[in-house]
């Protein structure tokens, strides 16, 4: 483990590709690559950086002595890894956060599986196919690897406490469903 104020150690990269999602930080020498990196990159422990694209959603931190030759630097590009896209739990129309109770949903985006499933703003998810379904990155992890492999998935879900908009549910409780079935 790296203690929080030393420098994280570096990549050296030559005729790569990197795509990746959080902050890179290079080492040593840096060409013939493309970095699509989102979120920041640190280039102080690199030199001698030639041919390179270097494109950031966050800064990027160049060394003050060392002048990229034929290199293509962007910081703040909106889309930094396009044409790759990372899964995103939002590209399903299910909005989570973390919360002290669990994940909690913020809101679903109607016409996708999720947002016709009855999942709604409030309500807690417990698992993803019988595995629980933890903090919003570990659910991220399950719901790509549902959709990728499978191709749907079992969502046990805590209902949030609505009003009764029926006199049928309010005579059975028990009717209010903890499981929903979304085929993504």
């Amino acid at each position: 483990m790296i203690p929080e104020f030393e420098r994280a150690p570096g990549v050296t990269t030559s005729m790569s590709v990197v795509v990746c999602r959080g902050n890179f930080t290079g080492s040593g020498r840096i060409s013939g690559s493309m970095l699509l990196v989102d979120g920041n990159v640190d280039l102080l422990p690199t030199h001698n950086m030639r041919n390179s694209l270097i494109r950031a959603s966050g800064e990027v931190h160049l060394p003050l002595n060392d002048r990229p030759m034929g290199c293509t630097i962007e910081s703040r590009v909106k889309d930094a890894t396009s044409p790759y896209r990372f899964f995103e739990v939002r590209d399903t129309g299910l909005l989570v956060a973390d919360d002290e109770e669990g994940l909690v949903v913020t809101g679903t985006k109607p016409g996708t599986p999720f947002g016709t499933s009855g999942i709604a703003k409030g309500d807690l998810i417990r698992a993803l196919d019988d595995v629980g379904a933890g903090h919003s990155e570990w659910f991220r992890k399950l719901l790509r690897r549902a959709v990728v492999c499978q191709g749907d998935c079992l969502v046990t879900v805590t209902p949030a406490t609505r009003p009764s908009t029926s006199p049928s549910s309010s005579q059975h409780p028990s009717n209010h469903g903890s499981l929903v079935a979304a085929q993504t």
